[in-house]
């Protein structure tokens, strides 16, 4: 009789696991059929980035007596929106929420480099709900503070009026060349 009982738990728990795959591979011949240049596994690593993302903000405590309160509450009111050029683009529904996260940013990135190494996340990104806010498809080049090479060939054709007293001419010579010399 308890051999009966142990089959129908077997069988049970067998169909659980198996009819979640089935389902599975429906939705994804589903999504195959109506968005065919969706790609199914880049959609399921989504969706594992996304169970992910609740798994480690989940684990934020500000108290050990309050058994991550704080990171449930985090995960309950964020999700992660898109990632792109390494940042990943948080959505929160509360900009009190965007303050806790950035709070927290180096522990999350610490979190998602060691559960998802392969996605190569570098910062986080974080809008408020129904905003439109995107990370663009381009990595703009950050040229550091300084004179630009165009700016530099520009003024060396700054011409000192030949009409002004020698004295003074001297003088703005002597600006123009320090203007043009690099001091680093």
């Amino acid at each position: 009789m308890n051999s009966d009982f142990d089959d129908e738990n077997q069988n049970e728990a067998f169909e659980t696991k198996y009819s979640t795959d089935v389902k599975f591979r429906r939705a994804d011949a589903i999504l195959n059929s109506l968005f065919p240049n969706i790609d199914a596994q880049k959609m399921q690593e989504s969706i594992a980035v996304s169970k992910g993302w609740k798994e480690i903000v989940g684990t934020i405590s500000t108290n050990p007596a309050e058994k991550n309160k704080t990171g449930m509450l985090l995960a309950a009111h964020s999700n992660v929106v898109d990632l792109k050029n390494d940042i990943l683009l948080v959505e929160t529904d509360h900009p009190g929420y965007i303050q806790l996260m950035q709070n927290y940013k180096t522990y999350i990135l610490r979190g998602l480099k060691m559960k998802y190494p392969q996605l190569n996340v570098k910062n986080l990104c974080f809008k408020l709900q129904n905003s439109q806010v995107r990370i663009p498809d381009y990595q703009e080049d950050i040229r550091p503070a300084g004179i630009s090479d165009e700016e530099q060939g520009d003024k060396s054709k700054i011409e000192v009026d030949e009409n002004l007293a020698p004295e003074l001419r001297e003088k703005f010579e002597k600006l123009k060349s320090s203007l043009l010399t690099k001091n680093r």
